[in-house]
């Protein structure tokens, strides 16, 4: 299987994954910022886009739409993310051997953090769940095709990620947070991205509200639907679950440098472990819909 990892980033920028590269993966840079770079020769693609993230990735692939075909898994990581390169091709390969079609890593003890679901639990190896977020999604090809329509002229995506995972051809099984390659979040949440946009006279929330109303993005409680340990026993959604999660997810607090865990998520975990029902639509079909007939009658720009 083939893989891409592709970077929004500035372009003076060093990254470690950079460097994870093999007959089977490659990295590709996307940069932002107000001057586009040099364009190297050692490179068969170069791609330069001011604006955000997803709406970055989006004009990417208007851009080289042959890459879509080119690879199975698309790794979209931002560039604040800290890792070895032996983590980052831990974390592909755990992918690709469960065939999940969305996933992330799971985030380490000093992270800055939104989901109390995506801290690392350390006892396992992986945890399906209905919540993969936007800021290092890897996601199969399959998934991509059903996805890009959102990301067209939506810088942060913000709200795509409470609906996504039921675009996946089967949410309790193709969606996951692995835990054996935990990964930095190096900086505070939001706080780049949103003062850029505000130089381009963008709101990042109303776009997040405008996302939320096109869409009738209905959120979910974030739930672990099972898990699967080190020792390689899957454990379904039941008390046993539950009562390992509260346990790893105690332990890990007292090494929380970035962000403390509060009595509330403690008591937030039990409450969705126990009464979240992930059987709900979480989005408006026919509106996906109109959005891809959009898409399809929009001609790729000429290189």
């Amino acid at each position: 299987m083939k893989t891409i990892i592709i970077m929004r980033c500035a372009p003076d920028l060093e990254h470690e994954f950079s460097g994870v590269t093999s007959d089977d993966i490659c990295f590709l840079p996307s940069f932002y910022g107000d001057t586009a770079p040099q364009k190297t020769k050692d490179s068969p693609y170069f791609h330069y886009f001011k604006g955000g993230k997803w709406s970055g990735i989006y004009d990417l692939f208007q851009n080289y739409p042959e890459l879509i075909d080119g690879f199975d898994y698309f790794w979209f990581v931002d560039d604040d993310i800290r890792a070895s390169g032996q983590t980052a091709l831990d974390f592909i390969n755990i992918v690709r051997e469960n065939n999940f079609q969305l996933a992330q890593p799971a985030l380490t003890s000093d992270s800055y953090w939104a989901h109390r679901i995506t801290l690392e639990n350390r006892g396992l190896l992986y945890r399906n769940t209905n919540l993969v977020e936007l800021m290092m999604p890897i996601m199969h090809r399959d998934f991509l095709k059903r996805a890009l329509p959102l990301f067209k002229d939506r810088d942060a995506a913000m709200g795509i990620d409470f609906m996504w995972h039921q675009l996946t051809s089967d949410p309790a099984r193709d969606v996951a947070i692995i835990d054996a390659t935990p990964m930095q979040h190096s900086r505070p949440r939001q706080k780049l991205l949103k003062n850029a946009m505000k130089k381009c006279n963008k709101d990042i929330f109303e776009e997040r509200d405008n996302t939320i109303r096109q869409f009738s993005i209905k959120r979910q409680m974030p739930v672990v639907l099972g898990a699967k340990t080190r020792q390689n026993l899957i454990i379904k959604r039941n008390a046993m679950l539950l009562l390992r999660l509260a346990l790893e997810l105690g332990r890990l607090r007292a090494d929380m440098k970035m962000q403390k865990l509060r009595l509330r998520d403690f008591r937030n975990l039990f409450i969705h472990q126990l009464f979240g029902r992930t059987d709900s639509d979480t989005f408006d079909r026919q509106s996906l819909s109109s959005a891809r007939r959009q898409l399809s009658a929009t001609k790729p720009p000429e290189r």
